[in-house]
Formats: C-alpha cells, sequence, structure tokens
C-alpha cells in the first residue's frame, strides 16, 4: 500500500511540477494584461480622434466659403491635439 501511495504522489508530482513555471510567470502574465487593456483604451482614443478629425474637416468643407481666423482654428484644433498627445504619451509608457 506505501508502494502505491508514493507511486500516486510520483505521478501527481511529475503532473504538477510544470506549473511551477506557470506560477512564477503569473506576476508577468498580469502585467502583459494590464498592458493590453491599456492598449485597448489607446486604440479606442485614436479612433474617436480619428473620427473627430474626419468631422473636422467635413466642418472645414463645409465653411470654404466662410472666413476662418486662426484662433478660431486653434480652438478647435487644441483639444484634439491635446488628446493626441495624452494618448501618444500611454503608447509610449506601454513601449
Amino acid at each position: 500500500m506505501t508502494n502505491s501511495v508514493v507511486a500516486r504522489l510520483s505521478a501527481l508530482h511529475s503532473r504538477l511540477a510544470p506549473l511551477v513555471d506557470v506560477d512564477q510567470q503569473l506576476p508577468d502574465l498580469t502585467c502583459i494584461t494590464a498592458a493590453l487593456a491599456r492598449l485597448d483604451d489607446v486604440v479606442l482614443s485614436l479612433n474617436r480622434l480619428s473620427g473627430a478629425l474626419e468631422l473636422l474637416l467635413e466642418l472645414l468643407d463645409a465653411a470654404h466659403a466662410r472666413r476662418l481666423s486662426g484662433e478660431q482654428l486653434h480652438c478647435l484644433l487644441e483639444p484634439l491635439a491635446n488628446k493626441l498627445q495624452g494618448t501618444l504619451e500611454v503608447l509610449d509608457d506601454l513601449l
């Protein structure tokens, strides 16, 4: 009976031993998962910025006969530029 218990424990040990490596990699996997979640946020932000820029171009096309000042364009573009800069900083941190 002792031999069968030892044999079962040995077999169990053989099956569980590879999991030690996985257990040691869990912190790295957690960091990778968090980075991927942040990367999803970056992609979402860039998609929103792309849509906002497309809309801005449509507005400028519609107002082609209207004179726009640099200050007006600055007011339109500044929030987009700030958002883009913030998104690029997050992306830079991830890379």
